[in-house]
């Protein structure tokens, strides 16, 4: 393709990046899972506590609250300053991935990766917004350059095949999805050191593993507590059941390629969407194999660094397959548990674009595939707006009454703090609570209002009788407001409700 067609996708991808991570980073409603993130950062800013799981969780390491505290101690503390500080972990994954995929291959290939990573699936971007799943993807990447520039033959491979195991260790210490990268990095390090280095270079690499896990190992020195795997559905599925489990890993892996959400209804949007999505499914199957056979075929004339990306992006897959599917999924839509196959995706794709002789059909795939992810992504915007309308709404109807100090729902609670950190002090009750200073201050000044979602029975008899408490509805939540004893009884003991 010529240098100008270049630039023109150059500028598409661009373009697209910026007001697609725009929209997500200002839209996007708080979470729950986000603001607990940030509420640990913040601690570690100011040096009151130094968490080693995620609080409430502990089989998740808070790598991104330990990178994000300095970034909180020079800019503030607030939930849009955390998502830009994010968006930069998204660009050094950027960066590290097409300074590699340039390096072993050409500019026109990087182009086409730079694309498909700017226009990314919807539950990319959500992913990649908010704060608390971004972590594994520059991780893996800064692995594999690490063992490229061993396979460079490195005077120093002990030292860089440590440190690989150290990243290693921090990955898999911050989410054990990580271990889908194993398989490769360690069979590419066998292979990209002479036969007299192997076994040296393989015993610092574990030694790295070790020292990057070394907050589980303190952590379970001092408590007796150790990491606890945590893994999608909670057990394993009968044999009977794999086939359909597996089908609905390749179900779901269609929507994680087109849109995360979308309205109900029989609309020819929703109609579009839904056919739309097999598009880049059956892409990724045809690319993927296409990738998996050439480099097969063409094994022998392939350098060590070629070998060693062909690991990299084949293995996972499988590896991930075979992890997901093997679950009791039915209660588990785990659909962040495909944001590794982002790597693979974006490159076997990109690869396959790069085969087509023709110009023209160089640019009817990527055009389609940036057309489909591109309408498919601001299509679900249209959820992401009306969740935080909703949040907003209930925003206002606390203002207006001057309701101030309260409980709510968990998914309720802290995104109600965030929107204005200044006036709102909400927590959710005892159990859900992550963060203790809120809980203590909300139990400190008192609160003034209950919100429950109408589905939720918890507490009912009590609050529905109590005549000091007034009672409002919005969006299928019920807001219960006023001075009331039995609020303060809920905060100090859940047992006596």
């Amino acid at each position: 393709m010529k240098p100008s067609a270049l630039r023109f996708w150059i500028f598409v991808g661009l373009f697209f990046f910026l007001i697609l991570r725009v929209f997500a980073v200002s839209t996007i409603a708080p979470t729950y899972d986000e603001m607990v993130q940030n509420y640990m950062a913040y601690d570690i800013s100011r040096l009151v506590r130094f968490p080693v799981y995620f609080d409430g969780q502990q089989y998740m390491g808070p790598i991104e609250s330990y990178l994000m505290a300095p970034f909180f101690k020079w800019f503030g503390f607030t939930y849009i300053k955390a998502r830009i500080y994010h968006g930069l972990l998204y660009v050094s994954f950027l960066t590290i991935y097409l300074w590699i995929i340039r390096k072993l291959f050409d500019r026109e290939l990087a182009v086409y990766l730079w694309v498909l990573l700017a226009i990314v699936p919807f539950t990319v971007l959500y992913f990649t917004s908010i704060v608390g799943y971004e972590e594994i993807l520059p991780l893996a990447v800064l692995s594999l350059f690490i063992l490229l520039q061993i396979s460079y033959g490195t005077r120093q491979p002990k030292i860089l095949s440590f440190f690989l195991g150290v990243i290693f260790g921090l990955g898999f210490w911050a989410n054990a999805i990580f271990v889908i990268w194993f398989p490769p990095l360690m069979s590419g390090l066998w292979m990209a050191l002479p036969p007299g280095r192997k076994k040296g270079a393989l015993l610092a690499a574990s030694a790295g593993i070790a020292a990057g896990v070394f907050p589980i190992w303190v952590h379970g020195f001092r408590t007796g507590e150790w990491l606890s795997l945590i893994v999608a559905g909670g057990s394993f599925a009968k044999s009977g059941d794999l086939t359909h489990f597996i089908y609905l890993f390749f179900a779901r892996m269609k929507y994680f390629l087109t849109s995360f959400a979308f309205s109900g209804g029989a609309g020819l949007e929703n109609h579009w969407i839904r056919y739309a999505s097999i598009v880049p499914f059956a892409i990724l199957a045809v690319s993927f194999g296409s990738f998996i056979y050439s480099f097969w075929r063409n094994w022998s004339d392939k350098s060590v660094q070629e070998r060693i990306l062909f690991l990299f992006m084949a293995l996972p897959p499988f590896v991930l397959t075979v992890l997901y599917s093997s679950r009791q999924l039915s209660d588990d839509e785990g659909i962040r548990y495909f944001l590794p196959l982002m790597i693979t995706y974006a490159f076997v794709t990109a690869w396959w674009i790069r085969q087509f002789r023709f110009v023209f059909w160089k640019w009817a795939v990527l055009g389609s595939m940036a057309a489909i992810l591109s309408f498919t992504t601001l299509h679900s915007f249209a959820w992401v707006v009306g969740q935080r309308s909703e949040l907003i709404q209930i925003s206002n109807f606390l203002r207006k009454r001057e309701l101030r100090y309260g409980i709510a729902e968990m998914n309720l609670a802290y995104p109600l703090n965030a929107l204005d950190e200044k006036y709102f002090v909400v927590t959710p009750v005892p159990h859900d609570a992550r963060y203790e200073p809120i809980l203590s201050l909300v139990r400190e000044k008192g609160p003034s209002f209950l919100i429950l979602e109408k589905v939720n029975r918890r507490y009912r008899d009590k609050i529905e009788a109590d005549a000091a408490l007034s009672r409002a509805s919005l969006y299928g939540y019920d807001i219960f407001y006023g001075s009331s004893k039995v609020l303060y009884k809920i905060l100090e003991s859940e047992a006596s409700m």
